[in-house]
């Protein structure tokens, strides 16, 4: 009685709203504070220790080559995206179709899946070279690399979703007499829809790594190819600017993703199926 009593309390409820917005404003804020001081600690450590600028150059310095430099980069980083964007495309269509496949057939699985795992093992660098002979050089061969390597964990998430229906939910759309296609439309494709976009959310951190090995080994345009031909003239700030311009080009992918996710799944939190990636 005194719990109910006190749950009832006027201004009870608020307080436990004010520490749930509270603790969203830390989420928010604690990411970009930790920026500022992982890059203040940098600046101040470049400069009491006075470190040569080929080997570590200041943030600051850093930002004056990039805001010099800044057509080449963003022409660059434009060609980077467009190879990231469609090896996410490409990864996500060629994972989906196979996890459907995957999960309407057993000797599909024991056939297609293994292979993926091999694929999966190969070393992306060692991998480049023969697509380019076989596709040639051009932006189609970095966006087949990103697709590689953003395609393993979209599979693996999605047939685990799509077997993660309970026994009692697929024995009840039996009773209701639902057809294989029905079950599949409103029992299975909602259910992975969560572990689906986990994976994709791996992938988007992934595309634009991916896309810049190619471009170092194949191409001549990039942000890959950026990078590469400034450590060639030891120009180091400038290759600091094209790595964290790619970094910010991940987190971007990653961030869009998650967002979409927000309007696609709006009943599933991200956290439910971490451990699904």
């Amino acid at each position: 009685m005194t719990s109910l009593v006190h749950d009832r309390l006027p201004g009870n409820g608020d307080g436990g709203a004010r520490a749930a917005a509270r603790r969203r404003w830390f989420g928010i804020l604690i990411g970009p504070l930790l920026v500022v001081v992982v890059f203040g600690a940098w600046e101040l450590y470049s400069r009491l220790r006075e470190t040569p600028t080929y080997v570590l150059p200041r943030p600051s310095a850093i930002a004056e080559a990039a805001w010099d430099d800044r057509s080449l980069l963003l022409s660059e980083l434009g060609q980077t995206l467009i190879e990231a964007a469609g090896g996410f495309a490409l990864a996500a269509f060629v994972a989906i179709t196979l996890a459907i496949a995957v999960q309407g057939s057993r000797t599909f699985e024991l056939t297609v899946l293994p292979w993926i795992v091999v694929l999966q093992a190969v070393p992306v660098v060692a991998i480049t070279p023969v697509i380019a002979l076989i596709i040639g050089r051009n932006a189609f061969t970095a966006m087949v690399i990103a697709a590689i390597i953003a395609l393993f964990p979209i599979l693996v998430n999605t047939v685990r979703g799509l077997a993660s229906v309970s026994d009692e939910s697929l024995e009840l759309m039996h009773v209701y007499g639902s057809s294989r296609w029905n079950t599949f439309q409103y029992l299975r494709l909602p259910g992975a829809l969560p572990y689906t976009f986990a994976g994709l959310r791996v992938a988007a951190s992934v595309v634009v790594p991916g896309a810049m090995v190619a471009e170092w080994i194949t191409a001549d345009s990039g942000l890959g190819f950026y990078v590469i031909n400034q450590s060639v003239a030891y120009q180091t700030e400038l290759v600091w600017a094209g790595i964290l311009v790619a970094t910010l080009a991940g987190v971007g992918f990653f961030t869009l993703v998650s967002v979409i996710e927000r309007y696609v799944i709006p009943w599933s939190e991200p956290e439910e199926v971490a451990g699904g990636v």
